[in-house]
């Protein structure tokens, strides 16, 4: 049900990030419950139901609204999940997770939150660093590349991470 409500907000965009989020997940942590699963492929909810563009805006986030991002983000699939029937405990947990996913805590969160830099690196950041071509500024990006690694808890994820991240960084050349 998940699946199929989150690939309905993305219209005509694609699910890559969503997907590989849950791949990342599964590597990096083989035992992962379906909460974690859940929350990997509905964890930029927020973004979707906002419909905020990041490449118009030419600017990525701030720490507030981050912080906005995933409390909003965890409320919404709460929301969701227990009008579908969703039991509370698993509700309650993927928005638990959700609501963390961009700076961690705990071990979870933290697995989540490097399975989305991984799939960052692997499916967005190419996208991202295009945007130079349209005006989008150099330094942003940069700087987003360097927060997305660095968040990075796990060893590793980081090693995954280091080439996605180092050629990322090559493309702003």
């Amino acid at each position: 049900i998940t699946v199929k409500y989150i690939n309905s907000l993305l219209g005509n965009k694609s699910p890559r990030h969503f997907e590989k989020t849950v791949y990342w997940i599964k590597f990096l942590y083989p035992k992962a419950d379906e909460a974690l699963l859940i929350a990997g492929y509905s964890h930029d909810i927020e973004r979707l139901v906002s419909k905020k563009n990041t490449h118009e805006s030419k600017s990525f986030p701030s720490e507030k609204e981050l912080e906005e991002h995933q409390i909003l983000g965890g409320s919404l699939m709460k929301k969701y999940l227990v009008e579908k029937g969703a039991d509370e405990i698993l509700a309650n947990k993927v928005s638990d997770l959700i609501s963390k996913h961009e700076i961690g805590g705990s071990m979870e969160q933290n697995i989540l939150k490097d399975a989305d830099s991984l799939s960052y690196f692997e499916v967005n950041a190419p996208i991202h660093a295009s945007w130079i071509n349209v005006g989008f500024p150099k330094n942003a990006l940069k700087d987003k590349f360097d927060w997305m690694f660095n968040r990075i808890s796990s060893p590793k994820a980081k090693e995954i991470a280091e080439p996605y991240y180092k050629n990322a960084l090559k493309m702003l050349r």
